[in-house]
């Protein structure tokens, strides 16, 4: 197969040599910060022009300059991420994948992971990464990356992988909730876990939700202001303007390191039986045996900073309660694959309390 290099005779012990991810680095759509960029600069340029003849102050020169600075935010962000997909493929000859009869080991710039075959359940790909979702380590670790470099497309590699894998057969577990879910989440967070229990922590993907183009605004306002000569004067307005772009992000922000303050670092709790996670009315749970499905919800968005994106949620239904809804941004991973993660767990709950079943008829 394509994107092998020095296989070994046998299938269920190949080495894979890294290949350039030609796909994701030169994806049309990551060429969209160049040209953001380029349009930032004319508007730059344009403001600049404005202000010359109208002055600091001018409306459309601030105008202009306020779309300048979100189009270079928006480009710079935009550019970073192309510049981690091109960096990733440059990288990839020093990559190796050995796929082996008993684990999944991955070489690296500086490092190694081995992954036992028995614990891994689920492969999840996406364009620069395949997502390699495990039975959890005795550190509650459950989900690990292996870059996107050794087939033609991240989706071969992903298929490869699961005809590697085999058949997910798991061992059913006791699925008895715990009967002290507080203390229970207060554990984990100090790194005490039941035996075969996952933790997922918080990332940092929620800060851009912010509403961070008011303070762009009140930066290019209030730099104009600073321009003005000294005996020039706008009155209160302006500066009433200027405090309101500074406030709302930092009221935002606030609110939000309020909400997520209960949880402690800590995006939810997996024990074999529930997922426990906690809010400020206190810790909310979905025990496995009463969950019949758990999928991922989406919807078109748009930011200033970000343009159009897909919005997902975890979402974990419940029998005779409502739906468990838990935006992607909060997770800490996509939300795709802690969906799978939590499927292994639920598989595992769930074929344990029908073999109970069994046993009592």
């Amino acid at each position: 197969m394509s994107g092998e290099a020095g296989s070994e005779s046998s299938a269920s012990d190949a080495v894979l040599a890294g290949r350039p991810n030609l796909a994701a680095a030169l994806d049309p759509r990551r060429f969209n910060a160049l040209l953001v960029l380029v349009v930032a600069a004319a508007l730059w340029v344009a403001a600049f022009w404005r202000e010359s003849s109208g002055g600091s102050m001018d409306r459309f020169a601030v105008l202009l300059r306020f779309v300048a600075l979100v189009a270079t935010v928006r480009g710079a962000l935009g550019l970073r991420a192309w510049l981690r997909a091109l960096g990733l493929s440059l990288s990839a000859r020093r990559h190796r994948l050995r796929l082996g009869p008993n684990a999944l080991v991955h070489e690296f710039p500086g490092g190694r992971m081995e992954l036992p075959k028995e614990r891994i359940v689920a492969f999840v790909v996406d364009a620069l990464e395949v997502h390699v979702v495990t039975l959890p380590d005795d550190a509650g670790e459950a989900l690990h990356q292996v870059p996107a470099l050794f087939e033609r497309s991240p989706a071969l590699l992903g298929e490869r992988l699961r005809k590697w894998r085999g058949p997910v057969a798991l061992d059913a577990i006791d699925p008895t909730p715990s009967g002290a879910p507080s203390a229970l989440y207060d554990g984990a967070t100090q790194g005490t876990l039941p035996p075969g229990a996952a933790v997922l922590r918080h990332g940092r993907g929620w800060l851009r939700r912010g509403p961070f183009a008011a303070l762009l605004f009140a930066l290019v306002f209030g730099e104009g202001m600073a321009r003005l000569d000294a005996d020039v004067s706008l009155g209160l307005l302006p500066w009433l303007a200027i405090g309101g772009g500074v406030l709302v992000p930092v009221l935002w922000l606030g609110k939000t390191l309020r909400e997520i303050a209960p949880r402690k670092g800590l995006a939810m709790v997996v024990t074999p039986a529930e997922v426990l996670m906690r809010t400020e009315g206190g810790v909310l749970r979905a025990v496995f045996e009463d969950v019949p499905s758990i999928g991922v919800e989406e919807r078109r968005g748009w930011s200033p900073l970000v343009g159009r994106e897909t919005r997902r949620k975890l979402r974990l239904d419940r029998v005779g309660s409502p739906p468990i809804r838990y935006e992607e941004e909060f997770l800490g991973a996509p939300a795709a694959v802690v969906a799978a993660l939590l499927d292994a767990f639920r598989a595992r709950a769930q074929g344990r309390a029908r073999e109970q079943e069994e046993e009592e008829e």
